[in-house]
Formats: C-alpha cells, sequence, structure tokens
C-alpha cells in the first residue's frame, strides 16, 4: 500500500528527550509539539483597555513575564482574553539541529490536547508529568504543570486559589490522544514574525516541489510562469516584514508609558502562597501572626509552643518556590521571623 505523499510529521520536545516521527523521510509537513514541561503560560483580561491598545499592551504584558531572554510564542486570541504560551527557543533551536531541521510550525503541547467543554477543574496527562486547567466560560484562565500527580492539598490549592471549592480526592489524569489541528489558532507572535515566516516558507518550498515533480507534465513557458509567481510572493514578504519590524520598534518605545499604566505579577499568587507557606507548618501547635510580602520577598512571624530554627528553615527549603530562607528571633521566646525569596512558579 503506497503511503501517503504528504503525511504530517510531528517531533515531541520533553525536557530531556525528542521522540521524532518513525518515518521522517518524504515530504510531509513537519511539526514541531513542544512539551507542556517546557512552556510558561499566562491567561491576559484585556476588557478594561481600549481595543486599539491591545496588541500594544500585550506586547508588553508578555516581555515583562517571560521568563526567558529569547523565547518563541504561541498566543490564541478570544474578544478580549488571550491565552500566551512561551518557551525557550534557543532549547528548540538547538534539539532542531539534532535532527537536522531549520524551520518548523510549532504548537504548544496544550494546544493540541482536547479543550474542555465545562467550567472547572481539570487534570491531563501529558507527555511527561501531568497538567491542572481551570476553565471558565470557555475559557482556560490557569494551568500549571506538575511531574508527578498532584497530592489533595496541592490539587485543592490549585483550585481554591482560582476560586473553585475544594475537593476530597484529586481527579484521575485524563488520557488524550493529540488532536490534527489545535483548538485555538495562532492570531500573532510578538516573539517576532518567525512564526509567519516559517508558514509562508513552507508554502514556498511546497510550491518548489510541485513545480519540480510536474516539470514534464507542463510546458516551458508555464514553469515560467510559476517562477516569477515565486518571485512575487518573495517580493510580498519583504515587504510584509517591513511594517512587522517597523511595529516591534513603535511597542518598544512605548513600553515606559505602558508599564506605569498597566502592572503585572509574574509571582505567585498571595493566597496560595499563604497556603503554601500553612502547608509548612506543624501540624498542631503553630501559627501565622505576622505578613509582610513585596516585590518577591516574603517575611512572616511564626509563632508556636517549640520553636526549633533549624526545622523551620530546612521544611521551608523544601518547597522550590522558597529561596534564601532565613530565620531570626522574634518578639519573643515562641515567635520566630522566616525571610525568604519567592521565586517564579510555573504557570
Amino acid at each position: 500500500m503506497r503511503k501517503p505523499l504528504f503525511l504530517t510529521q510531528r517531533y515531541l520536545q520533553q525536557r530531556a528527550d525528542l521522540i521524532t516521527p518513525i518515518d521522517s523521510s518524504g515530504y510531509g509537513r513537519k511539526e514541531w509539539i513542544v512539551a507542556r514541561s517546557l512552556c510558561h503560560y499566562k491567561y491576559f483580561a484585556l476588557s478594561e483597555l481600549p481595543e486599539n491598545r491591545w496588541e500594544e499592551a500585550l506586547a508588553v504584558k508578555i516581555r515583562q513575564w517571560s521568563p526567558f531572554t529569547n523565547y518563541a510564542d504561541y498566543i490564541v486570541w478570544q474578544a478580549d482574553a488571550v491565552f500566551v504560551w512561551v518557551w525557550d527557543v534557543d532549547l528548540q533551536q538547538q534539539s532542531m539541529e539534532q535532527v537536522g531541521l531549520k524551520t518548523v510550525r510549532s504548537f504548544p503541547e496544550t494546544i493540541l490536547r482536547p479543550a474542555a467543554k465545562h467550567d472547572g477543574g481539570y487534570l491531563l496527562a501529558c507527555l511527561e508529568g501531568v497538567e491542572g486547567q481551570i476553565w471558565q466560560a470557555g475559557k482556560l484562565i490557569a494551568s500549571r504543570w506538575w511531574l508527578n500527580p498532584p497530592n489533595l492539598r496541592e490539587w485543592s490549592q490549585f483550585l481554591r486559589a482560582h476560586s473553585l471549592a475544594a475537593v476530597t480526592e484529586v481527579p484521575t489524569p485524563e488520557v488524550t490522544e493529540l488532536l490534527a489541528q489545535p483548538w485555538g489558532k495562532a492570531r500573532r507572535s510578538f516573539g517576532g514574525f518567525k512564526a509567519q515566516q516559517e508558514r509562508d516558507w513552507v508554502f514556498i518550498g511546497l510550491l518548489i516541489f510541485v513545480m519540480i515533480a510536474t516539470w514534464q507534465a507542463v510546458d516551458i513557458l508555464k514553469a515560467k510562469s510559476a517562477l516569477q509567481q515565486l518571485q512575487t510572493h518573495l517580493d510580498e514578504l519583504n515587504d510584509k516584514a517591513t511594517p512587522v519590524l517597523t511595529a516591534r520598534t513603535a511597542a518598544m518605545n512605548y513600553k515606559q508609558a505602558a508599564e506605569r499604566l498597566f502592572t503585572l505579577n509574574s509571582q505567585i499568587s498571595q493566597i496560595e502562597l499563604m497556603a503554601l507557606v500553612v502547608d509548612k507548618l506543624p501540624q498542631q501547635g503553630a501559627k501565622v501572626v505576622e505578613w509582610a510580602y513585596q516585590s518577591g520577598e516574603l517575611k512572616v512571624t511564626i509563632e508556636a509552643s517549640n520553636i526549633d530554627p533549624r526545622y523551620y528553615v530546612e521544611n521551608f527549603q523544601s518547597q522550590p518556590l522558597f529561596v534564601d530562607v532565613k530565620s531570626e528571633n522574634g518578639r519573643s521566646s515562641n515567635q520566630i521571623v522566616m525571610s525568604m525569596h519567592i521565586a517564579a512558579a510555573v504557570h
């Protein structure tokens, strides 16, 4: 049986592995799937801004939030709501070079997993680990990745942090197949116009292949006409690139003004942060009596009948979110003051 000529070939990039298609020969479309473990996700609501400022404001917000200096992104618009995934483009390029690829169409794993049909919290199995999702009114308002399924406390904290009621058990991760097409179409990439260029160059490559494959079936005049069309398309691409670059420059010029108008909190919410702190306290006899959090620095005073500074430092350091944990004596002998830096959480 003859194989399909244009079979889609998918490369699955994980943290320490790359799954390549069984048959990477031929001229099928090549797609690069970035595992959820390598992506950061953020939901942006722009309803409070004038529509003509949406793209400008979003470009600034993404650059401020992205944990990567050089990143690729996948952006889906739904009216005034925006779903954004970003990942390390340098790491992707390294993996692509290993298999001899230069340009591919890239997708975050989540966009190829079935979207929820109803509101609520969901737990999905991923290429590696699991992803917690919260949907409201058909919008993915929150997403979090775990290497191992969360325990009941972690899952309940994730739900409560987004105004959902706690549950009595953790759902079994749903196992789904990757979709043939993404459930959300990318409208624009602020990491650059590389994604659109990639699709254009794939089209050009396909046009060249078809022209060569049918060379003997067409006359020389038609072949020359196809070459002229190809040159015209290349000229159009160059013309399109100029305004895109100009728009990016303008967006950066507006960055300082936009920063005064918009604030972006890339840290974990204080509700979820409080829940994590309480989780690290002994089961009985300990309570938080003072709380101070600003610009990623947390200072919390704990009161307990038995104060062991070493226990508290080691216990808080076991949570990757807490960095540079220190302790000092409180106002009384049964109090201890813990100070720490809060690392950016994976969302």
